[in-house]
């Protein structure tokens, strides 16, 4: 990894009470970071200032994977794509969902589209290690025109040692389990039958292993902190809490330091918000997204508190879109640890189901997980209810595929943390109060369906280059299976997300905008603080972490020109 132990002169705990730089960053995820290594770059004067205690944000628990179409890093592996076709692709997609919003406005996917491989390529420039070859993930909606079935737009971060970074690493959130993955699609094998992926001959010798969401906040940091003469403060323990605003024009903000005092920020040329939604807020949840709880997300704790929303929706009168969406992805408690962890891979695998309390299957379990995820909370929101829905697996399942940290085989035994068992499907049903009749029935149905073919609305047999992916491979078909080899268990399944998908709206600069779509002067924002580009769709992996790259680079380049132009 780029970089060299930081000098003691970097400093991280704010003691003044007021500062004079060229742009003000809030938040150290991938979007803040990303925005203080491109501004570094260009020799702009730089505050960051973050809510918590760590580096990293949602960010550090994440995959890691960033979807940039047309990138150079799969043009030299031989993947044959082109913005055309990537164009064609999104459009598609989003036309699915219904009428696009102004998030989605074309002049902002074309931003991404021409931005994204730029940025990707800058960041090379500057020392980032990118994997020698793009993810096997394939894009989520194989049928639709542009897509790439066989992958090659998702990126991820090569593994790097931490221990770069000296005593910085220690300031680096790390996910809260440890699993023997150094790639996102590794999870595609760890819940397969077969041997564990291969952790490679570099992460032996590493003393301090950064992968996927990690090694991306361990490079950029350490980017943004490699020339000491450009070295800039980062203050921790420093939320925002205001936006200095005069005659219209953001002149930078006001921050509470970490000895509990507030500074005021002199930011001559732009402040950059890049602090997340507001996932871990469930009063803004109940606002905007009823009947969902914050235990249910995957947001980092600390962090994603509206941060922006509330700095700007009243003090600069931003204008806001998307704020009833999120990056949905189905969730549980895992089965040993009790901790809250996806379980996308685990209910696309054959000889399981997801049902209501009413025993009946309401959704296609390997569909890409911001749709399985929506599903889940749209079934939530129509029923009026709180309650879970359950995974229905059987003794087939379990000695074949893992469940969160439980191996394949491994019985926790009965009433073991979150997992529940029994010999019947009725007893079972009784034990998780879930409608005995129903389920039954739906059982009888499923394995009906698995033998003499489909019936259903919600087929897994006839699905796209995804579910297989997500399936495993070496099945008779990698989704479908019988529930039949006792004994049965259930384990409950909740509409998750990896953060809100909704906030301020940005123009193709990523400026933020008033409702009639005038520029609020001085202030940009990226990231999921703001509306994503997406839209309501899941294009593939890496579509979060992807453009809020990349809007963080386009912000910081036209601070930069603007900058330029009044030298």
């Amino acid at each position: 990894m780029v970089g060299s132990p930081l000098a003691p002169q970097i400093i991280y705990m704010a003691t003044a009470t007021h500062f004079d730089v060229d742009v003000l960053v809030a938040g150290t995820g991938v979007t803040g970071l990303t925005a203080a290594v491109v501004a570094r770059s260009l020799g702009l004067n730089t505050l960051l200032v973050e809510r918590t205690d760590k580096i990293g944000g949602t960010t550090s628990y994440s995959g890691g994977t960033v979807w940039i179409p047309n990138n150079m890093i799969s043009t030299r592996s031989g993947v044959q794509d082109t913005g055309e076709s990537a164009r064609r692709y999104l459009d598609g997609v989003l036309e699915r969902y219904g009428p696009r919003g102004p998030g989605s406005s074309d002049a902002r996917v074309d931003a991404f589209l021409t931005k994204g491989p730029e940025m990707v390529e800058f960041l090379a420039s500057q020392g980032f290690e990118w994997s020698a070859n793009p993810s096997p993930f394939p894009d989520y909606h194989s049928d639709v025109e542009g897509a790439l079935p066989s992958g090659g737009r998702t990126l991820d971060p090569a593994p790097v040692d931490a221990s770069a970074l000296g005593s910085w690493k220690d300031k680096v959130r790390r996910p809260p389990q440890s699993v023997p993955a150094q790639y996102f699609h590794d999870f595609c094998i760890l819940t397969r039958p077969g041997p564990l992926p291969p952790t490679g001959p570099v992460a032996a010798t590493m003393e301090s292993a950064a992968y996927m969401g990690c090694s991306l906040v361990a490079q950029l940091l350490a980017l943004y902190l490699r020339d000491e003469k450009n070295q800039q403060s980062i203050h921790l323990g420093t939320p925002l809490i205001d936006l200095l605003v005069e005659d219209g024009h953001v002149r930078g903000g006001k921050v509470r330091l970490s000895t509990g005092s507030v500074a005021t920020v002199s930011a001559k040329y732009g402040v950059i918000l890049a602090t997340a939604g507001f996932a871990r807020s469930q009063a803004l949840r109940d606002l905007h997204l009823p009947l969902s709880q914050t235990k249910w997300t995957l947001a980092q704790p600390g962090g994603d508190l509206g941060d922006a929303l509330l700095a700007c929706a009243e003090t600069a009168g931003a204008a806001t879109a998307l704020l009833g969406e999120a990056w949905w992805i189905p969730i549980m408690a895992d089965p040993l640890s009790g901790q809250t962890v996806p379980a996308m891979f685990e209910i696309s695998k054959p000889h399981c189901i997801i049902v209501d309390e009413d025993g009946v299957r309401f959704m296609s379990e390997p569909d890409p997980y911001g749709d399985a995820g929506r599903a889940l909370y749209t079934h939530v929101v129509n029923m009026r209810r709180r309650r879970s829905a359950w995974l229905i697996l059987d003794s087939n399942y379990r000695q074949r595929y893992t469940l969160g940290s439980l191996g394949p085989g491994i019985d926790p035994g009965v009433g073991a943390g979150s997992l529940h068992r029994a010999d019947t499907i009725s007893q079972l049903a009784s034990r998780i109060n879930v409608n005995p009749a129903g389920l039954d029935k739906t059982i009888a149905d499923w394995n009906k369906m698995c033998e003499t073919g489909p019936h259903s609305e919600f087929d897994r047999r006839r699905r796209g280059r995804h579910q297989t992916f997500v399936g495993d491979s070496s099945a008779r078909h990698p989704n479908v299976g019988p529930i039949v080899l006792p004994p049965f268990y259930a384990i409950a399944i909740y509409p998750g997300d990896a953060g809100t998908k909704g906030g301020l709206l940005t123009d193709e600069l990523s400026r933020v905008v008033r409702p009639d779509h005038s520029v609020i002067p001085g202030l940009y924002a990226a990231g999921n603080a703001t509306a994503s580009v997406m839209g309501p769709a899941s294009p593939a992996a890496g579509v979060t972490i992807g453009p809020a790259m990349t809007f963080a680079y386009i912000a910081v380049r036209d601070i930069y020109e603007r900058k330029q132009s009044e030298a």
